[in-house]
């Protein structure tokens, strides 16, 4: 019910009319467009999957996940800092690689809660996710030169992703 709220709530601001008054909705209306507000919809409909205890139904399931939750929020935090289309591939491939180590983080407390939250949780399978997310994530150099500085903040949730995947 909360997030159908939110997912209401941020199709309003998307539409650019007048938004129910709350404390994060009428601030928010100021520094979200409608391209924004679409991608957070998308990140609220994927986050319905942290309710119900079905497992990812394929691998493309789980990427799609992973990029609408991670990849598309940090892209959109970069853009509303001031990135710009240049930047767009370099952030989102971090936030997704940054979401799925998050995500490596949290499968053992998932499966004690009776969910299965990797297709393939063996070894082998984990290995080969952080070895796909450290292939795609863009090095150091790269971000600097590719973000703009006033958007870096955006790129702070991802500060300890290599050393997540390496130990992956």
């Amino acid at each position: 019910m909360r997030l159908q709220w939110w997912r209401d709530a941020i199709v309003e601001i998307g539409q650019g009319g007048p938004v129910r008054k709350h404390e994060v909705t009428v601030p928010l209306q100021d520094v979200v467009d409608a391209q924004a507000a679409h991608r957070l919809d998308q990140l609220i409909a994927a986050r319905r999957w942290d309710l119900y205890t079905d497992p990812f139904e394929d691998i493309g399931h789980f990427k799609e996940y992973l990029d609408r939750t991670g990849g598309a929020l940090m892209w959109e935090a970069a853009r509303a800092l001031g990135a710009t289309e240049d930047a767009k591939n370099t952030v989102w491939r971090y936030g997704f690689a940054s979401a799925l180590a998050r995500f490596l983080m949290a499968a053992s407390e998932l499966e004690k809660r009776g969910r299965i939250p990797l297709l393939d949780g063996t070894a082998a399978g984990i290995v080969a996710r952080a070895e796909n997310a450290w292939e795609l994530m863009p090095n150091q150099r790269e971000l600097r030169a590719k973000v703009p500085r006033p958007a870096w903040p955006a790129l702070l949730e991802g500060w300890q992703t290599r050393g997540i995947l390496k130990r992956a």
